[in-house]
């Protein structure tokens, strides 16, 4: 890569002095050709005056011009030229126009500007056969063979030039790079603590690719402690309702308990703990694959809300749980999913039931921008400052805070997948109190009302 750089690099210096060198060579020739013919011109008309008046000074007139040809020609009445001209006349241009008076013809053979003039004889001076004199003057112009050399001298210095500077420069790209190789490699390879050192000496962009690899890095270390926290957290919560079944159900086996019933009654409860658990996380499993579906459709959010709270209001009173709900006054159409809308509420007020000391509350009300609010609330000792960050990014449990069932921990991650993949939005405040609390916050964009 180095090479293909330090190379390009070099032909579009070459390429740029090369072109521009040739255009101005072009141009200066351009140039002194126009000069010529303008030049040529009025010499030819002094030279014209001088014949007529002092054809002495012809000679002179014509050394001191610097022309590199002239021939003075008579022009009969017919217009006829004699003698002839020792010079090819263009077919554009006829014999007839050679004998305008006072009108400069200008013509081009290779590198010879040629311009001829015809210059009628006055009153005052006579010539047998003779009504004007035919001046053509001719100067040739051609590029400079030094010119070439000089161009051919600053393309060299500027080649030179260009590959020292092609050297750094490429060195500065390719050196970063190669470190940015390196530091993936070993990334990839699983060694997420690695960073890149960052100097001051790179380019911005290169800058900002090894910061944007650093953040990556911490992002993966971060989920990779994450995945073994979750999966420590996993372990424990199956092997507590395994251990249990395993132990009573040898009881049962052994003859060892004095009340089967009881064991097989503890066996089935903790086996409905375990497929739920289960069923958790084969849930959070589809939904960060995107193996899941959605059902969208317009749904009366209202009549959602509704239908979750009445069904929720039976399990807080067989916990004597105190539940406060507040119902939209009317219907609120969105366009959504209504059993995963049900599965995010259900889940918020599993979450709230679990932490509550003694009161949970639903409200629904609108929003400022065209949307519902759907808040779920409850009194427990809130969430703690550590945990903050984690709530809708990582499954985890705190074991610090005693709850009413216990669980996987991936009720609110399942929450915020489901409401990304609908573009609802979720979030939480805690403590909303002295003595904590924590309120989950919903927000559900309607159907536009134009």
């Amino acid at each position: 890569m180095k090479r293909r750089i330090r190379l390009a690099l070099i032909l579009a210096v070459a390429l740029v002095v090369i072109f521009a060198g040739f255009g101005l060579i072009l141009f200066t020739y351009r140039a002194s050709v126009v000069q010529s013919e303008k030049q040529l011109s009025k010499t030819a008309m002094t030279i014209g005056a001088a014949e007529l008046a002092h054809p002495g000074l012809t000679a002179v007139i014509i050394r001191i011009a610097r022309v590199d040809g002239a021939f003075l020609r008579g022009v009969s009445p017919q217009g006829t030229i004699r003698p002839p001209l020792p010079l090819v006349i263009p077919t554009g241009i006829a014999t007839q126009a050679l004998g305008s008076p006072n009108n400069p013809i200008t013509w081009h053979q290779g590198s010879k500007v040629i311009v001829a003039l015809d210059v009628p004889l006055g009153p005052a001076v006579v010539r047998p056969g003779v009504k004007s004199v035919l001046v053509v003057l001719i100067r040739v112009v051609k590029i400079q063979p030094k010119s070439i050399l000089y161009l051919l001298l600053i393309a060299g210095a500027g080649i030179g030039g260009a590959s020292i500077a092609a050297e750094s420069i490429s060195s500065r790209i390719t050196r970063p790079l190669k470190e940015l190789q390196g530091a993936t490699r070993r990334i990839a390879s699983g060694d997420l603590r690695y960073r890149i050192p960052l100097d001051s000496e790179n380019y911005p962009e290169i800058a900002d690719l090894a910061t944007s690899v650093n953040k990556m890095a911490e992002a993966l270390d971060r989920s990779r402690q994450l995945e073994r926290q979750f999966l420590m957290a996993i372990s424990h919560d199956l092997r507590t309702p395994l251990t249990s079944i395993s132990g009573f159900s040898e009881a049962i086996l052994d003859g060892t308990t004095d009340d089967p019933r009881a064991a097989a009654i503890v066996i089935q409860r903790e086996s409905k703990r375990l497929e739920s658990m289960v069923q958790d996380l084969l849930e959070l499993s589809r939904l960060q694959a995107r193996h899941f579906s959605l059902d969208i459709t317009r749904v009366d959010v209202a009549s959602v809300v509704t239908e979750v709270a009445e069904v929720f209001s039976l399990r807080a009173a067989e916990a004597g749980l105190e539940f406060e709900f507040e119902e939209l006054p009317d219907t609120r159409m969105a366009e959504l999913d209504p059993n995963r809308l049900t599965q995010i509420l259900q889940n918020l007020l599993e979450n709230a039931y679990k932490f509550s000391k003694g009161r949970v509350y639903l409200k629904a009300s609108d929003g400022d921008d065209n949307d519902v609010v759907v808040v779920v609330g409850d009194d427990g000792p809130g969430i703690p400052e550590s945990d903050r960050e984690k709530v809708f990014i990582s499954a985890h449990r705190n074991e610090r805070i005693a709850s009413r069932t216990a669980g996987t921990g991936v009720g609110l991650l399942i929450v915020a997948e489901l409401a990304n993949s609908m573009r609802l939005k979720v979030g939480f405040k805690s403590p909303i109190g002295p003595e904590g609390g924590t309120e989950m916050a919903l927000v559900i964009p309607l159907e536009s009302t134009e």
